[in-house]
């Protein structure tokens, strides 16, 4: 690949920069956010966070490993996806258990509202 790209390019070189230091490590920050956070939520939703941590690191390891080992960033990529699609299945699970909350037995009226007091 050395071959076709002239790395004495200041552009070709900033581009390098930002996909093997500015990507891993924009990835690294919002796993780290996401890693503080889930140290106060509860379980369903830490192991919704952790998950996101996981693939934010995979990310970030896809994007240093293309530039040196390309069949090791594409083996993250692949584990990334899944991982963001797992999240995505349980957000979606724990969303709607949230939805299905049950119906009140008795009607509520008026009349035993505040709303008819005085």
């Amino acid at each position: 690949m050395s071959g076709f790209i002239d790395f004495s390019n200041p552009m070709i070189r900033a581009m390098v920069f930002v996909q093997v230091v500015g990507f891993p490590l924009a990835f690294l920050v919002r796993a780290g956010i996401h890693a503080f956070k889930a140290r106060r939520q509860v379980v369903p939703l830490k192991t919704i966070s952790l998950i996101r941590v996981a693939y934010y690191v995979c990310f970030a390891l896809m994007s240093v490993s293309f530039y040196f080992v390309r069949p090791a960033g594409v083996a993250f990529l692949v584990v990334g996806i899944g991982l963001l699609m797992w999240q995505n299945v349980l957000t979606r699970k724990n969303s709607a258990a949230d939805i299905k909350m049950p119906a009140p037995h008795k009607p509520i009226s008026i009349r035993a509202s505040r709303l008819s007091k005085r």
